[in-house]
């Protein structure tokens, strides 16, 4: 009768474990995922990390980039000052700035540019995933050595930002600028570019302005604008004054071509400046 009573009590003890064990298995599936997870960085689209499912490790990754974001949402006092004193010194009257007319806009892969009141050009249409905008300014200044570059945020582009993406950022792989002789559309040159600034650099890789000045190397400048909605206004620095006696036609270009689809600008209006050789010392 004993051993009756020991070997029920054994039996009756399994079947209680291996019922626990079925039900935190069953919980197990319905609580951690399985297969392959994929994270998405900075909210960027393109830019995501695929890995096996391992819930520590996905919830350490998701605490370090939450601390990431944090770091870099603390505003750097010295790094604000800089940004202060340059466009103080971009301002002050060793500058002239001119919003010349836009005479034409176009796009090299089906974007409607359509030219505004204050000077601007604005996409329309579905953006296409890389695209190159060609703008046709007018001047009759001979003194010119730069360009400074708004871009500017819009109703009708992704959460009203400056750039195309759906996350409403944009990024920026290369400028170049023509000048024509009004006189003689036969004297043309390419304008050399030495130096450039932005405002808004995005701080999680090497997406400095600069990297424009570099059109084949595959890196960009990127705005940021999924962080950080605001304009945004980047300067291209000259080797040299340009621009024709009777006038010239100045041809800026600006390229969209990275692995990041659709990222271009929304609304961009260019100035053209004047310095004088001691500012620049």
């Amino acid at each position: 009768m004993m051993l009756e009573t020991i070997i029920a009590g054994v039996v009756g003890f399994t079947v209680v474990i291996l019922a626990v064990v079925l039900v935190l298995m069953g919980a197990k599936a319905r609580l951690v995922s399985s297969g392959e997870v994929t994270i998405e960085i900075n909210d960027e689209p393109n830019y995501t990390i695929t890995t096996t499912s391992d819930q520590e490790r996905i919830d350490s990754l998701t605490a370090s980039l939450q601390e990431l974001e944090a770091e870099r949402a603390e505003p750097d006092p010295l790094e604000d000052e800089q940004i202060a004193a340059t466009e103080a010194d971009v301002r002050d009257d060793g500058w002239h700035w001119s919003l010349p007319p836009v005479m034409a806009a176009v796009s090299s892969n089906g974007s409607v540019l359509e030219i505004q009141e204050n000077g601007s050009v604005l996409a329309t249409s579905k953006a296409p995933k890389n695209d190159d905008y060609t703008i046709l300014l007018e001047t009759d200044r001979t003194d010119l050595r730069a360009i400074a570059l708004d871009v500017l945020q819009h109703e009708s582009m992704p959460h009203g930002r400056v750039g195309r993406a759906s996350n409403g950022n944009a990024v920026m792989s290369g400028i170049s600028v023509e000048v024509i002789s009004r006189n003689d559309p036969g004297q043309r040159r390419k304008v050399a570019l030495a130096w450039a600034w932005a405002d808004i650099e995005q701080p999680n890789a090497d997406f400095r302005v600069v990297n424009a000045l570099r059109p084949d190397d595959g890196r960009v400048w990127a705005l940021n604008a999924h962080q950080d909605p605001d304009d945004r206004v980047a300067l291209f620095l000259a080797e040299a004054p340009f621009g024709y006696e009777g006038g010239s036609t100045i041809v800026v270009t600006l390229n969209f071509h990275s692995i990041y689809d659709q990222h271009s600008f929304g609304n961009v209006r260019l100035h053209l400046g004047s310095v004088g050789e001691e500012a620049l010392a």
